[in-house]
């Protein structure tokens, strides 16, 4: 069984107490998950310079209740196999008897999609730590994995599935990277042109400069309250 037996604690201190070390991982995960509790001015600020990317025809059809079979072809199109959640069901038992079960299986999604009915156990999720390294010290060493029960999985890949007919005109060419049809090599020849260009431009020389930044748990420290107003937006 893997077990994790000894962190360090943000003064670098070594711990391998069992308490210790879900302290060091709670900490962790609560100083990136806290929010900053921003104003509705901040919001309204940065909301001002986007321009809306959905249109009316998009949402229409977006926004229109879930089906049957938009189900059944999120449950065929998952891997069959995938680490199941604290149901201990993978996607292939559902795929194997759907005969038997499709109906309550859709019914379920369904109700979770449409009806906004959520059950609290039905979300519960196992978040298992993977290394990015070979021998990790710090937590954020470990990558979080989240295992979600198998039918948040469908609700989510309904979600997907509808959402990704939509992507290419929604999300900016210059995000290369988990878009059908695009690859994230297409940024590499991008930033090369950029730094050639700075090379040998005379006025770029004197009036450009480039920035890599790396943005650590970008995502992870997303405001919900921004993520909201975007999508109302």
């Amino acid at each position: 069984m893997n077990t994790i037996k000894q962190l360090r604690d943000e003064a670098g201190v070594m711990k391998d107490n069992v308490g210790d070390i879900q302290g060091i991982i709670a900490q962790y995960f609560r100083n990136i998950f806290a929010s900053n509790q921003p104003m509705d001015s901040e919001l309204n600020g940065v909301l001002s310079v986007i321009q809306p990317r959905v249109t009316t025809e998009m949402n229409r059809t977006l926004v229109e209740p879930f089906t049957a079979v938009e189900v059944k072809l999120a449950v065929f199109s998952m891997f069959p196999l995938k680490s199941p959640g604290p149901d201990g069901i993978p996607p292939l038992f559902i795929q194997k008897f759907w005969p038997i079960i499709g109906d309550d299986i859709s019914c379920s999604v369904l109700r979770i999609l449409n009806d906004l009915v959520l059950y609290r156990k039905m979300n519960h999720t196992h978040v298992v730590l993977i290394p990015k390294c070979d021998a990790p010290e710090t937590v954020g060493q470990l990558r979080p994995i989240s295992l979600c029960n198998v039918t948040i999985r469908i609700a989510s890949k309904c979600i997907a599935n509808r959402l990704k007919g939509f992507l290419d005109s929604i999300i900016s060419q210059t995000q290369s990277a988990f878009i059908p049809g695009r690859l994230i090599t297409d940024n590499v020849l991008l930033a090369f042109e950029v730094n050639h260009y700075l090379k040998i431009s005379t006025r770029a020389k004197v009036n450009s400069v480039a920035l890599k930044l790396d943005m650590s748990k970008a995502y992870d420290m997303v405001e919900w309250p921004f993520s909201e107003v975007c999508f109302l937006g």
